[in-house]
Protein backbone atom coordinates (compact mmCIF):
# COMPACT_ATOMS: atom_id res chain seq x y z
CA UNK A 1 0.00 0.00 0.00
CA UNK A 2 1.05 3.57 -0.71
CA UNK A 3 2.28 5.54 2.29
CA UNK A 4 3.89 8.54 0.60
CA UNK A 5 2.97 10.60 -2.48
CA UNK A 6 5.16 13.16 -4.23
CA UNK A 7 3.51 15.64 -6.61
CA UNK A 8 5.65 17.28 -9.30
CA UNK A 9 4.68 19.99 -11.74
CA UNK A 10 4.07 23.67 -12.35
CA UNK A 11 1.76 26.25 -10.78
CA UNK A 12 -1.32 24.15 -11.56
CA UNK A 13 -0.02 21.54 -9.12
CA UNK A 14 1.54 23.94 -6.62
CA UNK A 15 -1.78 25.73 -6.10
CA UNK A 16 -1.20 28.73 -8.34
CA UNK A 17 -3.59 31.61 -7.80
CA UNK A 18 -3.94 30.90 -4.10
CA UNK A 19 -0.99 33.01 -2.96
CA UNK A 20 -2.92 34.39 -0.02
CA UNK A 21 0.07 36.36 1.29
CA UNK A 22 0.41 38.18 -2.04
CA UNK A 23 -3.32 38.58 -2.81
CA UNK A 24 -4.98 38.64 0.61
CA UNK A 25 -8.42 39.63 -0.74
CA UNK A 26 -8.89 36.25 -2.39
CA UNK A 27 -9.22 34.58 1.00
CA UNK A 28 -12.52 36.41 1.55
CA UNK A 29 -14.00 34.82 -1.56
CA UNK A 30 -13.11 31.42 -0.12
CA UNK A 31 -14.11 32.01 3.50
CA UNK A 32 -16.78 30.08 5.42
CA UNK A 33 -15.80 26.82 3.73
CA UNK A 34 -14.02 25.19 6.64
CA UNK A 35 -10.82 25.15 4.61
CA UNK A 36 -7.38 25.97 5.94
CA UNK A 37 -6.26 29.15 4.14
CA UNK A 38 -2.95 27.92 2.71
CA UNK A 39 -1.73 27.40 -0.82
CA UNK A 40 -1.02 23.74 -0.13
CA UNK A 41 -4.53 23.06 1.15
CA UNK A 42 -6.10 24.75 -1.89
CA UNK A 43 -3.96 22.74 -4.33
CA UNK A 44 -5.10 19.34 -5.56
CA UNK A 45 -2.24 17.60 -3.67
CA UNK A 46 -3.49 19.37 -0.54
CA UNK A 47 -7.04 18.22 -1.18
CA UNK A 48 -5.73 14.70 -1.85
CA UNK A 49 -4.04 14.84 1.56
CA UNK A 50 -7.44 15.49 3.14
CA UNK A 51 -8.80 12.38 1.42
CA UNK A 52 -5.80 10.32 2.53
CA UNK A 53 -5.09 11.19 6.18
CA UNK A 54 -2.87 8.13 6.62
CA UNK A 55 -0.72 8.93 3.57
CA UNK A 56 1.90 11.70 3.48
CA UNK A 57 1.41 13.95 0.46
CA UNK A 58 4.39 16.15 -0.44
CA UNK A 59 3.93 18.89 -3.04
CA UNK A 60 7.20 19.61 -4.88
CA UNK A 61 5.62 21.60 -7.73
CA UNK A 62 6.73 25.18 -8.33
CA UNK A 63 5.17 27.99 -10.35
CA UNK A 64 6.86 28.74 -13.64
CA UNK A 65 9.12 25.70 -13.57
CA UNK A 66 8.94 22.83 -16.03
CA UNK A 67 10.09 19.33 -16.79
CA UNK A 68 13.75 19.82 -15.88
CA UNK A 69 12.81 20.39 -12.25
CA UNK A 70 10.75 17.19 -12.36
CA UNK A 71 13.68 15.19 -13.75
CA UNK A 72 16.04 16.62 -11.14
CA UNK A 73 13.93 16.22 -8.01
CA UNK A 74 12.39 12.86 -8.86
CA UNK A 75 15.77 11.36 -9.80
CA UNK A 76 17.31 12.60 -6.54
CA UNK A 77 14.55 10.87 -4.59
CA UNK A 78 14.75 7.61 -6.51
CA UNK A 79 18.53 7.40 -6.12
CA UNK A 80 18.52 8.19 -2.40
CA UNK A 81 19.25 5.32 -0.02
CA UNK A 82 16.07 5.96 1.97
CA UNK A 83 13.67 5.70 -0.97
CA UNK A 84 11.02 2.97 -0.73
CA UNK A 85 9.56 2.26 -4.16
CA UNK A 86 6.95 -0.15 -2.82
CA UNK A 87 5.28 2.49 -0.66
CA UNK A 88 5.74 5.59 -2.84
CA UNK A 89 3.68 7.08 -5.66
CA UNK A 90 4.75 9.90 -7.99
CA UNK A 91 2.23 12.29 -9.57
CA UNK A 92 3.57 14.04 -12.67
CA UNK A 93 2.15 17.18 -14.28
CA UNK A 94 4.45 17.73 -17.24
CA UNK A 95 4.67 21.05 -19.07
CA UNK A 96 5.64 22.06 -22.57
CA UNK A 97 8.37 24.19 -24.11
CA UNK A 98 9.50 27.59 -22.88
CA UNK A 99 10.81 26.67 -19.41
CA UNK A 100 14.58 26.42 -19.07
CA UNK A 101 16.19 25.81 -15.68
CA UNK A 102 19.62 27.12 -14.68
CA UNK A 103 21.66 27.26 -11.50
CA UNK A 104 22.59 30.77 -10.33
CA UNK A 105 25.84 31.03 -8.43
CA UNK A 106 24.81 34.51 -7.30
CA UNK A 107 21.65 33.20 -5.66
CA UNK A 108 23.09 29.77 -4.87
CA UNK A 109 19.82 28.32 -6.13
CA UNK A 110 18.01 27.31 -9.28
CA UNK A 111 16.25 29.87 -11.45
CA UNK A 112 13.74 29.43 -14.25
CA UNK A 113 13.93 31.23 -17.59
CA UNK A 114 10.48 31.43 -19.18
CA UNK A 115 10.18 32.19 -22.87
CA UNK A 116 7.97 31.79 -25.93
CA UNK A 117 9.49 29.02 -28.03
CA UNK A 118 8.21 30.41 -31.32
CA UNK A 119 6.48 27.13 -32.17
CA UNK A 120 2.73 26.79 -32.48
CA UNK A 121 2.10 30.14 -34.15
CA UNK A 122 0.43 30.58 -37.53
CA UNK A 123 2.84 30.45 -39.18
CA UNK A 124 5.37 29.35 -36.51
CA UNK A 125 8.26 31.80 -36.21
CA UNK A 126 10.62 29.35 -34.46
CA UNK A 127 12.24 32.41 -32.89
CA UNK A 128 12.22 32.49 -29.08
CA UNK A 129 11.27 35.60 -27.15
CA UNK A 130 11.98 36.36 -23.50
CA UNK A 131 9.10 36.33 -21.00
CA UNK A 132 10.56 36.38 -17.50
CA UNK A 133 13.17 34.97 -15.16
CA UNK A 134 12.90 34.24 -11.44
CA UNK A 135 13.96 32.05 -8.59
CA UNK A 136 10.37 32.03 -7.38
CA UNK A 137 7.17 33.60 -8.65
CA UNK A 138 4.16 34.83 -6.66
CA UNK A 139 6.10 35.63 -3.52
CA UNK A 140 7.04 38.73 -1.56
CA UNK A 141 7.80 41.57 -3.98
CA UNK A 142 10.90 42.57 -1.99
CA UNK A 143 12.32 39.07 -2.37
CA UNK A 144 11.62 39.12 -6.10
CA UNK A 145 13.35 42.47 -6.54
CA UNK A 146 16.31 41.32 -4.46
CA UNK A 147 16.70 38.20 -6.62
CA UNK A 148 16.45 40.17 -9.86
CA UNK A 149 19.08 42.65 -8.67
CA UNK A 150 21.57 39.78 -8.52
CA UNK A 151 20.71 38.40 -11.96
CA UNK A 152 21.64 39.71 -15.42
CA UNK A 153 19.22 42.07 -17.14
CA UNK A 154 16.27 41.00 -19.28
CA UNK A 155 18.26 42.21 -22.31
CA UNK A 156 20.96 39.68 -21.44
CA UNK A 157 18.46 36.81 -21.34
CA UNK A 158 16.79 38.01 -24.54
CA UNK A 159 20.13 37.94 -26.34
CA UNK A 160 21.03 34.60 -24.74
CA UNK A 161 17.81 33.02 -26.02
CA UNK A 162 18.35 34.28 -29.56
CA UNK A 163 21.89 32.89 -29.56
CA UNK A 164 21.16 29.47 -28.05
CA UNK A 165 17.50 28.41 -28.40
CA UNK A 166 15.91 26.91 -31.49
CA UNK A 167 12.28 25.78 -31.28
CA UNK A 168 12.71 22.55 -33.24
CA UNK A 169 15.84 21.58 -31.30
CA UNK A 170 14.09 22.22 -27.97
CA UNK A 171 11.12 20.13 -29.12
CA UNK A 172 13.46 17.23 -29.87
CA UNK A 173 15.28 17.65 -26.55
CA UNK A 174 12.01 17.61 -24.60
CA UNK A 175 10.93 14.47 -26.44
CA UNK A 176 14.22 12.67 -25.82
CA UNK A 177 14.60 13.79 -22.21
CA UNK A 178 11.04 12.86 -21.26
CA UNK A 179 11.48 9.45 -22.88
CA UNK A 180 14.78 8.84 -21.09
CA UNK A 181 13.44 10.07 -17.74
CA UNK A 182 10.29 7.93 -17.82
CA UNK A 183 12.33 4.94 -19.01
CA UNK A 184 14.54 5.39 -15.93
CA UNK A 185 11.50 5.67 -13.64
CA UNK A 186 9.91 2.60 -15.22
CA UNK A 187 13.15 0.62 -15.02
CA UNK A 188 13.32 1.32 -11.27
CA UNK A 189 9.77 -0.01 -10.84
CA UNK A 190 8.47 3.32 -9.60
CA UNK A 191 4.69 3.74 -9.37
CA UNK A 192 3.62 6.90 -11.17
CA UNK A 193 0.45 8.51 -12.50
CA UNK A 194 0.30 11.18 -15.17
CA UNK A 195 -1.88 14.09 -14.13
CA UNK A 196 -0.70 15.78 -17.32
CA UNK A 197 1.31 13.56 -19.68
CA UNK A 198 4.37 14.66 -21.64
CA UNK A 199 3.02 14.75 -25.16
CA UNK A 200 6.52 15.00 -26.59
CA UNK A 201 7.56 11.44 -25.76
CA UNK A 202 8.96 9.34 -28.60
CA UNK A 203 5.84 7.71 -30.16
CA UNK A 204 7.36 4.23 -30.13
CA UNK A 205 7.44 4.41 -26.30
CA UNK A 206 3.87 5.71 -25.90
CA UNK A 207 2.27 2.37 -25.03
CA UNK A 208 5.02 1.38 -22.61
CA UNK A 209 5.72 4.64 -20.75
CA UNK A 210 2.46 6.60 -20.96
CA UNK A 211 -0.57 4.41 -21.57
CA UNK A 212 -0.25 2.33 -18.35
CA UNK A 213 -0.02 5.46 -16.18
CA UNK A 214 -2.82 7.58 -17.60
CA UNK A 215 -5.47 8.80 -15.19
CA UNK A 216 -8.40 8.01 -17.46
CA UNK A 217 -11.09 10.37 -16.27
CA UNK A 218 -13.32 9.04 -19.03
CA UNK A 219 -12.79 6.99 -22.17
CA UNK A 220 -11.88 10.02 -24.26
CA UNK A 221 -9.70 12.02 -21.87
CA UNK A 222 -6.55 11.22 -19.93
CA UNK A 223 -5.39 14.82 -19.44
CA UNK A 224 -6.70 16.57 -16.35
CA UNK A 225 -6.35 19.90 -18.16
CA UNK A 226 -8.59 18.65 -20.99
CA UNK A 227 -11.06 17.22 -18.49
CA UNK A 228 -11.44 20.52 -16.62
CA UNK A 229 -11.85 22.76 -19.68
CA UNK A 230 -15.59 22.17 -20.36
CA UNK A 231 -16.82 23.57 -17.04
CA UNK A 232 -16.00 26.71 -15.03
CA UNK A 233 -12.72 25.36 -13.70
CA UNK A 234 -10.67 28.52 -13.29
CA UNK A 235 -10.50 30.85 -10.31
CA UNK A 236 -11.84 33.65 -12.52
CA UNK A 237 -14.93 31.61 -13.34
CA UNK A 238 -15.33 30.21 -9.83
CA UNK A 239 -15.32 33.73 -8.33
CA UNK A 240 -17.39 35.31 -11.13
CA UNK A 241 -14.32 37.37 -12.12
CA UNK A 242 -13.93 38.86 -8.65
CA UNK A 243 -10.40 37.48 -8.73
CA UNK A 244 -8.92 37.26 -12.24
CA UNK A 245 -6.72 34.17 -12.41
CA UNK A 246 -6.58 31.34 -14.93
CA UNK A 247 -5.39 28.66 -12.51
CA UNK A 248 -7.79 26.02 -11.25
CA UNK A 249 -10.17 26.98 -8.47
CA UNK A 250 -10.80 25.08 -5.27
CA UNK A 251 -13.67 23.04 -6.70
CA UNK A 252 -11.56 21.91 -9.64
CA UNK A 253 -8.72 20.92 -7.31
CA UNK A 254 -11.17 19.00 -5.13
CA UNK A 255 -12.46 17.18 -8.20
CA UNK A 256 -8.94 16.43 -9.48
CA UNK A 257 -8.00 15.08 -6.03
CA UNK A 258 -11.05 12.82 -6.02
CA UNK A 259 -10.20 11.52 -9.50
CA UNK A 260 -6.65 10.68 -8.40
CA UNK A 261 -8.07 9.04 -5.26
CA UNK A 262 -10.39 6.86 -7.37
CA UNK A 263 -7.49 5.91 -9.66
CA UNK A 264 -5.48 4.82 -6.63
CA UNK A 265 -8.42 2.72 -5.44
CA UNK A 266 -8.83 1.07 -8.84
CA UNK A 267 -5.13 0.21 -8.95
CA UNK A 268 -5.18 -1.17 -5.38
CA UNK A 269 -2.70 1.47 -4.22
CA UNK A 270 -5.03 2.02 -1.27
CA UNK A 271 -7.66 -0.29 0.23
CA UNK A 272 -10.63 2.07 -0.16
CA UNK A 273 -13.63 2.40 -2.45
CA UNK A 274 -13.82 5.04 -5.23
CA UNK A 275 -15.71 8.24 -4.49
CA UNK A 276 -17.05 8.70 -8.04
CA UNK A 277 -17.48 12.44 -7.57
CA UNK A 278 -18.77 14.75 -10.29
CA UNK A 279 -18.77 18.53 -10.61
CA UNK A 280 -22.31 18.70 -9.23
CA UNK A 281 -21.17 17.19 -5.94
CA UNK A 282 -19.50 20.51 -5.18
CA UNK A 283 -22.44 22.80 -5.96
CA UNK A 284 -22.85 23.69 -2.27
CA UNK A 285 -19.29 25.00 -2.21
CA UNK A 286 -19.97 27.11 -5.30
CA UNK A 287 -23.04 28.62 -3.62
CA UNK A 288 -20.96 29.72 -0.62
CA UNK A 289 -18.31 31.26 -2.91
CA UNK A 290 -21.06 33.05 -4.86
CA UNK A 291 -22.49 34.47 -1.64
CA UNK A 292 -19.04 35.60 -0.49
CA UNK A 293 -18.42 37.37 -3.80
CA UNK A 294 -21.80 39.11 -3.73
CA UNK A 295 -21.02 40.41 -0.25
CA UNK A 296 -17.59 41.60 -1.35
CA UNK A 297 -19.15 43.45 -4.28
CA UNK A 298 -21.70 45.04 -1.95
CA UNK A 299 -24.79 43.43 -3.46
CA UNK A 300 -25.89 41.76 -0.22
Amino acid sequence: MIKKIYAFGSSFTEGGGFEFQVNPTIKYAYSNLGEKITKFNFSYPGQLQKLLPNVEVINLAKSGYGNERIYRLASDLVLSSEFNSEETLFLFEFSHLGRKEFFSRKLNDYIILNYNSGLGGNPPSKKPSFSSVAREYNTDIKEVKNDLSKLPSSEFFEKFLKLTIDGDVQHELVSNNSTIFLSFIKNRNIKYLLVEPPFYVNPSYWNNLLEPSFIKVNKDRFSIHDFCKPFGARISEETKKFHEDEHYGLISNKLIASIIYDEMCNRNFISEKPLNKTRKDFDDIQKIIDTNVLKLKGFI
